[in-house]
């Protein structure tokens, strides 16, 4: 596009895109420009001549309905919280676990980040860490070279 330097307009294209989450095909209706913003992955699949670019919808079957909310939430506030408390039996760090393998499958940098300093956060203040089931959701969907595998097990052990 003309004027840009990303190809897609930064402060000008309010437009959206559908995201079909889950099995179910859960709708998130996303500005473009927030995702093309924050993810090499969606930047790709937006900005070119694919057909998703063509459709503006994305099926996204395989991911976590409650995940990809969470992950649509920072999206829009740039901010993430871990509880200090299970969440409905859940252990604390399962869940920013979770949401980190999401943000590493679509690059979503920024919010590795968050994961990775909130988790050492409440390491530090509330000397929470990790169980056996975040270690392994870790090493289950991560790649080798993932910090966060790396400080989940210096955590664990």
């Amino acid at each position: 596009m003309p004027g840009t330097k990303t190809g897609y307009l930064r402060f000008g294209d309010i437009s959206t895109v559908a995201l079909l989450v889950g099995k179910k095909k859960t709708a998130f209706h996303v500005h473009v420009d927030l995702l093309c913003e924050n993810s090499s992955f969606f930047k790709a699949a937006f900005t070119s001549p694919w057909k998703e670019n063509t459709e503006r919808k994305m099926k996204l079957a395989d991911d976590d309905t409650a995940m990809f909310e969470l992950f649509v939430q920072w999206l829009y506030t740039q901010q993430y919280e871990i509880t200090t408390e299970k969440k409905q039996g859940v252990a604390r760090m399962l869940e920013p676990v979770r949401l980190y393998v999401l943000a590493e499958k679509y690059d979503v940098v920024k919010l590795k980040n968050k994961i990775c300093r909130k988790l050492y956060e409440g390491r530090t203040i509330h000397g929470f860490g990790p169980c056996k089931n975040t270690v392994e959701c870790a090493y289950d969907n991560l790649p080798q070279s993932s910090p966060m595998r790396r400080m989940l097990v210096d955590w664990y052990t």
